[in-house]
This record gives C-alpha cells, sequence and structure tokens, in this order.
C-alpha cells in the first residue's frame, strides 16, 4: 500500500542527482531495522494482536549540499480475529498497528552552513511532540507530506518553519474512503469510513518555532501553529503559545523545570472560544533516581475542547490511550512519577489522576509501568503495562489493562 507522495517531491528525489557534476563523489548508505510487538488488552472487552515492522533506510550523499533519505517499512500482524487495527473494525477494541506495505519517508534535503530545507515525505517531531510528532510508538508512524526550513543562528537557536500538504497517519493507505461490509458501522455509516479514521489527511498547514537557546540553564521555545485540516475540518485549529526550560546540575542534583502555556482558537467553528492550555512539569535527579511531577490542563469552554490532533498522542495523558473517551468537558491530568536507571536497564513509572476542566470531577486514574532492557545499540526489550479505571466507577470490571512486549533491533 504504497503512500502517494507529491509530484514536486517525487521530482526532488529521482532527478535532482542527475544535476550532480561527474567529479562530485557520492555515497549510499543502507541499513535496516525490525520491531517486533505483542500486544494484549484486558477489560470489559479483550484483545489481543502481535505484529512485526522491518524497516529499510537509503541514505545517499549526491554532492556536499545535496541529499536524500527513502524508507519503506512492510507491517504484518497476527491474531486479527481478536483485535481490530483501524482499517478491519471487527467489533473488538482497537490496537492500531495497521498492516501494509508503506512508503514511510522519501525527501531531499539541501544543506547550506547555518541552513536545511527538506521537501518530500518525511518526520516532522518539533520539542516534546506535544503539538506536532510522529506517533512513533505505533508500528506505522505518522509522517508529513512537506516543505520544512531550519534555520540556526546565533550559537545554539533555530527557527523552523514547515508547509504541510498531507499528514500520513497511523492507520496506512489502507483505511480509506470506504469501509468493507463486514466492518462494524458499515451501515450506520452508509459504507464511508470517518474522516478521524482516515489513514490519509489532507492539509494547508502552517507551523512555525523559535528555539532560543543562548543561556546555560535557561531555554524558550515560542510556536505558532495554523493547522487546517481539509478532509476533518472539525481538527483544524490556531494555536500559539511558549514553553520555558530550566536544567541545572548541582553535585549529585540535577533539576529540570517546564513551564508552557498556549492559546487556541478553532476557525471551523463560529464564535469560537478562546481555549488555554497550561503546562507545569518538574524533575529532581539524584544519583540512579528521578522524580517527576506533572500538571497538564487542555481547557473546555462552550463545549469546545482544546486540542493537539498532529501530537504523539500515546506518550501524554497515560499509555492506555483511554482518558479521551471520558475528557468531553476538558481535562486536568496531575501524575507523579518515578524513574531508576542503571546500564542496561531502566524502569519508569507514572501514576495519573483526571478530572474534569469545567466541574473538577474526578474522571479517571492510571498507573503506567515501563521496563527497557538495552544492552547495546542493536538491541532494545521493553515492557510496557497500563492500568486504567473510571473514578466514577468501583468495578474492577469496568477497569482495563494493557500490555506492550516489544523488541527492537538496529542494524
Amino acid at each position: 500500500m504504497i503512500k502517494k507522495i507529491s509530484f514536486a517531491a517525487c521530482c526532488s528525489l529521482f532527478c535532482w542527482p542527475f544535476y550532480v557534476s561527474a567529479n562530485e563523489s557520492v555515497s549510499h548508505e543502507f541499513d535496516w531495522s525490525a520491531r517486533t510487538r505483542y500486544a494484549d488488552f484486558s477489560g470489559e472487552e479483550d484483545a489481543r494482536a502481535a505484529s512485526l515492522l522491518l524497516r529499510l533506510n537509503l541514505d545517499s550523499k549526491w554532492s556536499e549540499n545535496i541529499e536524500t533519505h527513502l524508507q519503506l517499512d512492510n507491517v504484518n500482524r497476527a491474531f486479527k480475529n481478536e483485535h481490530s487495527d483501524g482499517v478491519d473494525l471487527n467489533g473488538n477494541p482497537v490496537i492500531p498497528d495497521a498492516e501494509g506495505f508503506d512508503l514511510n519517508q522519501a525527501y531531499v534535503a539541501l544543506n547550506y552552513d547555518s541552513v536545511k530545507f527538506q521537501l518530500g515525505r518525511q518526520r516532522i517531531n518539533l520539542d516534546d511532540q506535544r503539538f506536532i510528532g510522529g506517533n512513533g510508538f505505533w508500528q506505522n508512524e505518522q509522517t508529513f507530506d512537506a516543505a520544512l526550513t531550519n534555520i540556526k543562528f546565533l550559537s545554539n537557536s533555530q527557527f523552523t518553519y514547515a508547509y504541510i500538504g498531507n499528514v500520513n497517519r497511523i492507520f496506512g493507505d489502507q483505511a480509506d474512503n470506504n469501509l468493507s461490509p463486514g466492518d462494524e458501522g458499515y451501515e450506520s455509516w452508509d459504507g464511508a469510513r470517518p474522516a478521524a479514521m482516515l489513514g490519509d489527511h489532507k492539509h494547508h498547514t502552517h507551523i512555525a518555532q523559535l528555539n532560543y537557546n543562548e543561556w546555560d540553564y535557561s531555554q524558550i521555545i515560542a510556536y505558532a501553529y495554523a493547522i487546517d485540516n481539509k478532509t476533518q475540518p472539525t481538527a483544524s485549529n490556531n494555536t500559539f503559545g511558549a514553553n520555558y526550560n530550566f536544567t541545572y546540575k548541582a553535585d549529585v542534583l540535577k533539576y529540570r523545570v517546564r513551564i508552557e502555556s498556549a492559546l487556541q482558537k478553532q476557525p471551523e467553528l463560529n464564535d469560537s472560544p478562546l481555549l488555554t492550555y497550561y503546562l507545569l512539569d518538574a524533575n529532581i535527579g539524584v544519583n540512579r533516581f528521578e522524580f517527576n511531577g506533572r500538571y497538564e490542563v487542555l481547557s473546555n469552554k462552550e463545549g469546545v475542547n482544546f486540542i493537539t490532533p498532529l501530537a504523539s498522542l500515546h506518550d501524554f495523558q497515560g499509555a492506555s490511550n483511554l482518558v479521551q473517551n471520558y475528557a468531553a468537558h476538558g481535562i486536568k491530568d496531575s501524575s507523579i512519577g518515578i524513574t531508576w536507571r542503571a546500564t542496561p536497564f531502566k524502569i519508569e513509572s507514572q501514576y495519573h489522576q483526571f478530572r474534569s476542566y469545567t466541574s473538577n470531577d474526578y474522571l479517571a486514574q492510571e498507573l503506567d509501568v515501563t521496563l527497557s532492557y538495552r544492552p547495546n545499540r542493536k538491541h532494545v526489550v521493553s515492557l510496557l503495562l497500563a492500568y486504567f479505571k473510571p473514578e466514577f466507577s468501583a468495578s474492577e470490571e469496568s477497569s482495563t489493562s494493557k500490555l506492550y512486549l516489544d523488541y527492537a533491533y538496529n542494524f
């Protein structure tokens, strides 16, 4: 299921190298990686899945200034009748590791001292990916058909701008406009896949970020995202924000603090309210341990939620990805965490308590634990356990447990 890439990007990738002088040295570097996964969900509805991602990379350097990158992915899965993958909707819980062959990245890069330009299908991971990211946890990551410019200035600062024409989402190209007759919801949706479940979203989106990093301990990032989603207009928004980061190490102690605020309007809505986002994140590291406290608020006004549709959503508000089912009136996420590191092992834990933004009522709680083993650069084994329980229900049957066991190999 090779995704369509823009004509301009294809021309850039396959025609530009022929303009390189015969005297220029040309080099190619090939590598591959693999990631296997077993996922098991237990709750009101059970599900399980197994998948294998094979990834091939070809990096070519055509001259001192011109490079190309080609990345091909293939995902296969098992236990197909025991889960939905976001493409096949059989009524079981969704584990969105969609199957198929994918042109994941294909771009040309021009490098000129402090300026870099990339055209084509590419990753765009800005800052911590809270607003723009690749959802790389899933086997089929999110990439962007875009033109991106990165400009470095002063000693360690940079400005990034990108125009996005298409978002290649984690469901893949097989999640097209038409449902299969056997899919759940086929009749109620008249055979048409809802826009939120499509594998491709057409965009006319502009994103810009300024990263000012000229101090020893402080960093300021300001951003403006004009997201114009033509396929799903309700996901369009104009978001403006900034964050301040402080990092300091004194002997055995290490401190990290992040403060962030953003404003958002959703132009597709008449008289769209001005929505707010706040974050306070504090970390203290002592030897092998790191302690974290985090408070994040996504507001709601007049029935409209603050949204982050292009974020790496799995990385925020709990690894179970379930709290959004209860967040119709905004969300307040209070969490604490502990991380322990001793090479090659790492253990992370995070406890979340979720409240409604408008009423301050308890919504749910969640505990996530991740165990990682990385003996060297090539091999990584990780186990993620997530336990989610709605606060309003005392019944254990209403809770959900999720397990992800991954093994990754990097050539």
